[in-house]
């Protein structure tokens, strides 16, 4: 890999880093949200920096080539988030169902207790 590659990795990780934070700040997100986008801005920032690295493991796991040990680690890391967030999603569903049913049943008493 080039020095202008990995400088131009590097810059948009940063850049891209830069951009979550100031996302977290604006609490437009949680921070718990956006840990797993810094963890892998930082892994690729550290296999940019160690691109040896990055050819031992893929060796190590018997892939040919690194870009394609690249694109296995992207998919990998959008698999993982994407399935977080489905799972934040679905929890999120279950509180709102709990508390849809509980505002009825609240409805119910005030509505009972004008009657009376």
């Amino acid at each position: 890999m080039t020095l202008k590659l990995t400088i131009e990795l590097i810059i948009c990780n940063i850049l891209f880093m830069v951009f979550v934070y100031t996302t977290v700040r604006k609490k437009k997100i949680l921070l718990k949200y956006a840990l797993p986008w810094f963890a892998a801005s930082t892994l690729l920032i550290v296999f940019s920096l160690t691109p040896n690295l990055m050819k031992k493991i893929a060796n190590f796991v018997d892939i040919e080539t690194v870009s394609n040990m690249i694109f296995l680690f992207v998919v990998g890391m959008n698999l993982i988030i994407t399935f977080s967030l489905t799972a934040t999603v679905s929890n999120q569903n279950t509180k709102i169902a709990t508390l849809v049913k509980e505002i009825g049943i609240l409805k119910e008493k005030v509505n009972r207790d004008k009657k009376d």
